[in-house]
């Protein structure tokens, strides 16, 4: 997730050459930036390693509870609890 993130980062920061295109380009600076689909397939690639991220960190707990000894009740609770990072 960090090198995604920072990829995606460094995609929008870089987008533009020079970086202060993007803000002085309707003053008539000279500069070109990337097509705008590939500053939108990498947040939509972004996206997609977070939610992955996301729902793999938040079903971890129940992994680790499966050979627990204790109630199963007691297993679903402590699941829930620590699920919560899915909301």
């Amino acid at each position: 997730m960090i090198m995604a993130s920072a990829t995606f980062g460094l995609t929008v920061i870089l987008q533009c050459t020079p970086t202060s295109y993007y803000w002085t380009q309707w003053i008539g600076a000279k500069g070109h930036c990337v097509a705008q689909d590939v500053v939108g397939n990498a947040a939509y690639a972004h996206s997609a390693a977070s939610f992955i991220a996301d729902w793999v960190l938040g079903l971890l707990p129940i992994w680790l509870l499966w050979d627990v000894q204790i109630s199963s009740q007691r297993k679903v609770g402590i699941s829930a609890l620590l699920g919560m990072g899915l909301l």
